[in-house]
């Protein structure tokens, strides 16, 4: 029962990632699709074409390594910010959980969890 899960993250993660990441390493083209295959066979023998132009102008222009900078700065910070607001919250709630489901809510700790979302009503 535990490969629907992956399976899940396969077709849903994985796999468009691989796909994203090999049209990164492809050649623009006029057509359909509107880049150049990775692997080609030609008379019997696979050849692997990486086109790493993409990449080392990301990496040599200066508005797009500053743009790419910033986005991983953003994406730390974010993480962090996550993380300090998420693991003392869970901490707090996790403990509280079983005892407050059995008694009512006597000193106010299991209010915090009215203001939490449930995962199933939430939009997107």
């Amino acid at each position: 029962m535990i490969g629907v899960p992956f399976l899940f993250l396969f077709i849903f993660f994985l796999l468009p990632f691989l796909l994203v990441v090999g049209i990164s390493f492809s050649q623009q083209q006029l057509g359909i699709p509107p880049y150049t295959p990775l692997v080609k066979l030609e008379n019997d023998v696979y050849t692997i074409a990486l086109n790493i132009s993409h990449y080392r102008f990301m990496f040599t222009d200066d508005l797009y390594f500053a743009t790419y900078v910033s986005s991983v700065k953003m994406a730390f910070i974010s993480t962090v910010l996550c993380l300090l607001i998420g693991y003392p919250m869970a901490y707090y709630i996790a403990p509280r959980r079983g005892r407050d489901a059995q008694h009512a809510d006597d000193d106010g700790d299991a209010a915090v969890l009215d203001f939490l979302p449930d995962p199933g009503c939430t939009p997107g």
